[in-house]
């Protein structure tokens, strides 16, 4: 609040050059437009709700005047195969029957259950477990961290989990033992054929260097 209109001007003028947003639009919402604000309104001319799990993916937006999405795009087409190969692989690999529905990112799963003390007044919002993510890389000895993110992931935007691990407060030998790789995808970059064949081979070289 203590920049001047010219200052607030620059930077939603740079904000809306950098995400395709309209500048008056990131200036209304005083310069932080939300995931959801975001999806409904990029495509908002044509009509389309642009996907938070895959940013590449647009859907048709049944009602332009909701204030937020009535659904991600990126997901409908999946649902339904990620419940039928989980019940497939249970029943027929593991043996395993039930009467109860397969929930694929259902709000009937909430409220989450805490799991530790940090937890434990968990309200709805944003988890955050940088703190214990730390606490282990400075506890653990020889310790090692991969990090793979989707570039068009909306969800667990890269660059977020990029500010994350730059707070860490760990040494720099520490630090050495932190591979952060980024694939062609969204939140489930396997979906793209092509990296899912580099994540398998990083991960194939994080695990045995040699």
């Amino acid at each position: 609040q203590s920049l001047d209109e010219e200052g607030r001007r620059a930077i939603a003028e740079e904000y809306a050059t950098l995400t395709g947003l309209d500048a008056d639009f990131v200036m209304i919402n005083d310069l932080r437009v939300g995931p959801f604000r975001f999806m409904k309104r990029l495509l908002a001319n044509e009509r389309k709700i642009v996907g938070r799990m895959d940013g590449r993916l647009t859907g048709h937006d049944r009602d332009p005047a909701a204030a937020e999405p009535s659904t991600d795009p990126s997901l409908g087409g999946y649902y339904g195969l990620y419940a039928g190969a989980f019940n497939d692989y249970v029943r027929s690999k593991l043996g395993f029957e039930s009467d109860l529905a397969y929930e694929v990112l259902s709000r009937r799963t909430r409220p989450w259950a805490a799991t530790n003390d940090s937890m434990r007044s968990y309200s709805g919002g944003y988890l955050n477990v940088a703190d214990d993510l730390e606490r282990a890389l400075n506890e653990i000895p020889g310790i090692r961290l991969f990090l793979a993110n989707g570039i068009y992931d909306l969800a667990t935007p890269w660059y977020g989990a990029d500010y994350t691990i730059d707070q860490l407060d760990v040494p720099p030998e520490v630090r050495e033992r932190i591979t952060e790789s980024y694939y062609a995808g969204g939140h489930m970059m396997y979906h793209v054929a092509e990296e899912r064949v580099r994540i398998g081979e990083d991960i194939r070289r994080f695990i045995d260097p040699e």
